[in-house]
């Protein structure tokens, strides 16, 4: 017999995070004009998401903790070698084994992704700023930096996207519901009677 169980992963305000500062960097990148109030204040939300979403990994529920970004080099190089041979247990957020009793295959790889983009929007916010302080006014070079941090950041996005889809339709179909719709994940198990 199956047992389907649900279990919360990602909190509202995780969720709400991620796709404000998804949408707002789609503003940045595309539709505001680089050097307008518009994209200044843009690039200043996205920095005060990225550090409320810090600052609720130290106070949040233990879901959203940063402790839970911890991962050892052997895992990321495990898991890749894994990813395209083996599928993927089910796991919960972010979750450890020891705390949701199951694996955790992508926690390092998913990690890894999210101090990346963190610290590049943060980089690129800060560049951005800096343009607009006496010191670097009009300096090429710091220009370019943000050119440059932006661009990598959307490279890193494309890679985000893709490892996420390839996820979802190879190894869990409810990851991406998991960030979207609901702070539930689906398990199944087979129980006797």
């Amino acid at each position: 017999m199956l047992d389907t169980k649900t279990t919360p992963t990602h909190d509202l305000f995780v969720r709400l995070c991620h796709w404000f500062i998804a949408l707002l960097f789609v503003a940045a990148f595309f539709i505001v004009d680089g050097g307008d109030l518009s994209h200044e204040l843009v690039g200043y939300a996205i920095a005060a998401l990225v550090l409320f979403r810090l600052l609720w990994g130290l106070l949040g529920p233990p879901s959203a903790r940063l402790s839970l970004l911890v991962f050892k080099l052997k895992d990321l190089r495990s898991q890749l070698s894994r990813l395209y041979t083996k599928p993927l247990a089910p796991r919960l957020a972010h979750t450890r084994p020891a705390q949701a009793n199951q694996a955790h295959d992508t926690s390092a790889l998913a990690s890894l992704m999210k101090l990346n983009l963190w610290l590049l929007l943060l980089l690129c916010a800060l560049s951005g700023w800096a343009q607009e302080t006496e010191r670097f006014w009009g300096e090429a070079w710091l220009q370019k930096s943000h050119e440059l941090l932006a661009e990598t950041l959307f490279a890193f996005i494309a890679v985000h996207i893709t490892a996420v889809l390839f996820i979802q339709f190879k190894h869990q179909p409810t990851l991406i519901a998991s960030m979207l719709f609901s702070n539930k994940v689906k398990e199944t198990r087979h129980t006797e009677k």
